[in-house]
């Protein structure tokens, strides 16, 4: 339901939905907790631990991007220099590590990059811009 200002109400409906897609969610367990903690960084920052439910980017996943992508000048980032900007929040305060950027063209690319992550269950950090 729409309010007279304009603002989006959520409805009985919605609430139960959200509650069914939430119980749903698998629980966070203490292994999870654990694999996924975070410890004082340079400069007072919180470095980040790898959970170890994801795997690591190998030769072969990259391979694979590379085919998905279909040799696509730029699209896989690799170079540490290329890859600094985009590890970068917008506002410069934030810093990240990935080793590989992956730049799809069409939709049909960015499905199949995500179904490759899901099944070798690797992290994916969107971006867009």
């Amino acid at each position: 339901a729409v309010t007279p200002m304009g603002r989006t109400l959520c409805t009985l409906r919605t609430l139960r939905t959200l509650r069914e897609v939430v119980s749903q969610r698998r629980p966070f367990s203490s292994a999870t907790a654990a694999a996924t903690s975070t410890r004082s960084g340079v400069g007072g920052g919180a470095e980040v631990v790898r959970s170890v439910e994801y795997s690591s980017v190998t030769e072969a996943d990259i391979a694979r991007f590379e085919e998905i992508l279909d040799g696509q000048a730029g699209a896989v980032v690799r170079d540490a220099d290329d890859l600094a900007p985009l590890n970068t929040d917008w506002m410069g305060r934030h810093h990240g590590n990935s080793k590989l950027a992956l730049k799809p063209k069409t939709t049909e690319q960015v499905s199949a990059i995500l179904a490759h992550c899901n099944e070798r269950r690797l992290a994916v950090v969107p971006q867009g811009g």
